[in-house]
């Protein structure tokens, strides 16, 4: 089975996205993005691009 990732923008860009390991939670979640972008998370918006879920 593979493993899920999601890509994550800064500041809603739609450039220049880091991929990250899909965790348990988003609190997991909200920690990597904290480490890799150094800056506090303050909302996650979510948009699915295709019918994965």
């Amino acid at each position: 089975m593979s493993e899920k990732r999601v890509v994550i923008f800064r500041n809603g860009t739609n450039t220049h996205g880091k991929v990250f390991a899909l965790p348990q939670t988003l609190e997991e979640l909200m920690s990597q993005e904290y480490l890799r972008f150094n800056s506090k998370v303050r909302r996650l918006l979510l948009r699915c691009t295709r019918n994965t879920i």
